[in-house]
C-alpha cells in the first residue's frame, strides 16, 4: 500500500510537542515495523501525490484548518483530544474560530477512518463530531523508546516518573 503522511507538525511550533513527537515516531516506526509499504511525506498547502493508496492526516486541531474540505482519497485523520470543544469556557473561540470549528467538522464527515488515542477522546469524537462511531479505532499511544530504552533492564531497571506535557490546567499535575 501507498500511504501518505501530513508532516506539516514537524516543521512548526508543534515539533517538539506532542504532536510533532507522535508525528516523527508514527513515520520512523511504520517505516521500520511496516516496511512492506511505502510512505510519501508531504506538508499541509502542498498537493497531495496522486500514486498514493491512503492520506494520513496525524494532527487535528479543531480551531485551524489541518484537513482539506476536498478528499480525493481515502482519508485517515487522527484526533488526540476535542478538549477545546469539549470546554469552551476555558477556550474561547470567538467568530472565526466557531466558523473554523464547523468547517473541520465538516470534513471529518468525509474521512475514512478515525483514530483516537483514547476511549474518552472517542467518546468526545462521538457527541461532539457525530461520526460513526464503527469508523473510530482506539490506538493507544506508546512511549518514545528512547524513553524505555533509558529506563535500563533486568536488574538495573528503575521504576520512575516522567510527564512531558504543558502545565495547562486540563493535565492535572496536582493529580500527578
Amino acid at each position: 500500500m501507498r500511504i501518505a503522511i501530513d508532516i506539516t507538525p514537524l516543521s512548526s511550533a508543534h515539533k517538539d510537542r506532542g504532536v510533532g513527537k507522535y508525528t516523527k515516531l508514527l513515520v520512523e516506526s511504520l517505516q521500520k515495523y511496516e516496511s512492506k509499504h511505502s510512505y510519501t511525506l508531504f506538508e499541509r498547502g502542498k498537493k497531495v501525490p496522486e500514486n498514493i493508496d491512503v492520506v494520513h492526516y496525524p494532527h487535528f486541531d479543531p480551531f485551524f484548518l489541518t484537513l482539506p474540505l476536498i478528499k480525493t482519497k481515502p482519508t485517515v485523520v487522527t484526533i488526540h483530544d476535542l478538549i477545546p470543544i469539549k470546554y469552551p469556557d476555558k477556550f474561547p473561540r470567538g467568530i472565526r474560530g466557531e466558523v473554523k470549528w464547523q468547517i473541520q467538522r465538516y470534513s471529518l464527515t468525509s474521512a475514512t477512518r478515525i483514530i483516537a488515542d483514547s476511549a474518552s477522546s472517542k467518546r468526545d469524537i462521538l457527541k461532539h463530531v457525530g461520526y460513526d462511531q464503527n469508523n473510530i479505532s482506539v490506538v493507544h499511544l506508546a512511549p518514545d523508546p528512547a524513553i524505555i530504552a533509558g529506563a535500563g533492564n533486568g536488574s538495573e531497571r528503575r521504576k520512575f516518573l516522567i510527564y512531558v506535557g504543558d502545565l495547562n490546567w486540563n493535565k492535572n499535575i496536582y493529580g500527578l
